[in-house]
């Protein structure tokens, strides 16, 4: 399966050099599924895919959950 992720890096500081983007996704247990690196200008909007091998699909009685973190 196939995660897009858009982004917009606010400037709130005088830097305006391109800056990495690191985006993690992890699977309910804690356990890194993908992750990426992303350079990103200030006040730049960036799209990244993420190719997630194997997604543990969602249903009312198996609700699996994933956390998209951005650093």
């Amino acid at each position: 399966a196939t995660l897009n992720v858009r982004s917009v890096r606010r400037l709130f500081s005088g830097d305006r050099k391109a800056k990495d983007l690191r985006l993690t996704l992890k699977d309910a247990t804690g356990k890194t599924v993908v992750q990426k690196t992303a350079a990103v200008r200030a006040d730049d909007s960036i799209d990244v895919s993420l190719d997630v091998k194997k997604p543990a699909l969602w249903s009312a009685e198996k609700p699996n959950l994933y956390t998209l973190s951005l650093e």
